[in-house]
């Protein structure tokens, strides 16, 4: 079908003068195609809305938390080396692992008596790290079968996620365990759990940072 001559020319001017408009005003040139693209993309990456914020698997750290968590890094990288070498971490780093989750749990509950968190959270949170230390001592053995160290260990990295990352944390672990023991224990009862802990704390911090 043809268009008239001087029609045509109407419609080009107009959208000269749309996009002439949006330069004196300083926007881009509106483009319905892209803004429907943005909108689409910005809903697809939203948590859904009747899921708490301290669910979801973001995680951010504080200044003293991220103090705390390259102390506690160091602190597995030599109790990982000394696992491998003699499977048992010096018992200095037994007491201050728990002493490192002592300190996240007051400085949690701190911070939700000042109203910068919800008991609601430091509860679940800590409920969470409580259960799964309990399943994972030798005697229960539900979750894992460990030694009080590598379950101290544990629950230091845990300290500092939140209650979501806590739940991939430990399944993570998990995971790990299952893949990893048989290559680690190369035939002897037992085997160093060290490696897993440090290894499912690199992979949950960088989800965590990444999300």
């Amino acid at each position: 079908m043809s268009v008239p001559f001087f029609s045509a020319f109407s419609s080009v001017d107009g959208a000269k003068r749309i996009g002439y408009a949006d330069a004196q005003s300083g926007l881009a040139p509106r483009d319905p195609g892209r803004a429907f693209q943005r909108e689409l993309g910005t809903t697809a990456v939203n948590p859904p809305t009747w899921l708490p914020d301290w669910l979801t698997p973001a995680l951010e750290l504080a200044p003293m938390q991220q103090f705390g968590l390259a102390f506690l890094l160091g602190s597995f990288t030599v109790a990982t080396w000394s696992d491998l070498k003699r499977l048992s971490a010096q018992r200095e780093f037994v007491e201050i692992w728990l002493l490192f989750a002592l300190a996240m749990l007051g400085y949690d509950a701190w911070r939700a008596q000042g109203g910068d968190e919800s008991w609601q959270r430091v509860a679940v949170k800590w409920g969470l790290i409580g259960l799964a230390s309990v399943l994972s001592l030798r005697p229960f053995g539900l979750l894992f079968r460990l030694a009080p160290a590598d379950v101290a260990a544990l629950a230091a990295a845990a300290s500092l996620l939140t209650p979501g990352l806590v739940v991939l944390f430990y399944g993570l672990a998990r995971v790990l365990a299952a893949v990893a023991g048989p290559l680690l224990a190369q035939g002897r009862p037992v085997w160093p759990f060290m490696p897993v802990v440090t290894l499912a704390t690199l992979i949950v911090l960088a989800l965590g940072w990444w999300l």
